[in-house]
């Protein structure tokens, strides 16, 4: 994972932000051919059945060559597996890093990443999800950050309204656009007079 990889694929261990972090984690995972390792869903080798007493030497050369497939197969099943470990760990916070660490990490550094990942998932899934109250309270006090762009305030105020959505309520899109103005600073007056004037019909119009 290259330098600026590891900027935009950071979680920073806050619960609101895993969803959208593991979705661009899974897809990278993806370009890597690690989808099912991630998963723990890859296929490992059927057993082998013990050679015969009897068996011939090209049986037994047979039977070796199997042997050791398998164990090559086996082998990089595990590679794989040490390798996605190797991605999570990059791109962990601290905090959510130790959280996983005692149980997936062996004492000879290698990890298991399909366990790391299937540990965070069960963290960050059983976290409570927001009220309806919740949500729209942030809604209401939504406010551009010191050094927010303005694009990402409206992902922001967007992912909100969808998370609102899910949760069985929905406001007008004209009483939503109307606090999402409200939350930008006075030197986009001229962008508020506009809206107050020319209501965009739609979020995706302001």
């Amino acid at each position: 994972m290259d330098s600026q990889t590891i900027k935009w694929l950071v979680f920073n261990g806050k619960a609101e932000n895993y969803p959208a972090w593991s979705t661009k984690f899974t897809a990278y995972m993806q370009t890597k051919g690690l989808y099912k390792a991630l998963l723990g869903k890859e296929v490992v080798p059927e057993e082998i059945a013990p050679l015969a007493g009897d068996a011939s030497n090209e049986q037994k050369a047979e039977w070796e060559t199997k042997v050791q497939q398998k164990n090559k197969q086996i082998e990089e099943i595990k590679e794989r597996n040490n390798t996605v470990w190797c991605h999570i760990a990059l791109a962990l916070d601290n905090n959510s890093l130790l959280y996983i660490r005692h149980d997936c990490l062996s004492s000879d550094s290698v990890g298991d990443g399909a366990k790391a990942w299937c540990l965070l998932q069960q963290r960050y899934s059983n976290v409570e999800k927001p009220t309806v109250v919740s949500l729209v309270r942030q809604i209401s006090r939504l406010q551009l950050d010191e050094n927010e762009k303005l694009a990402e305030y409206f992902i922001r105020a967007q992912e909100l309204m969808s998370r609102l959505t899910e949760a069985g309520e929905k406001i007008s899109e004209t009483l939503f656009n109307a606090l999402v103005i409200n939350g930008l600073p006075e030197k986009y007056e001229h962008f508020i007079v506009q809206e107050s004037s020319n209501p965009a019909a739609n979020f995706t119009e302001l």
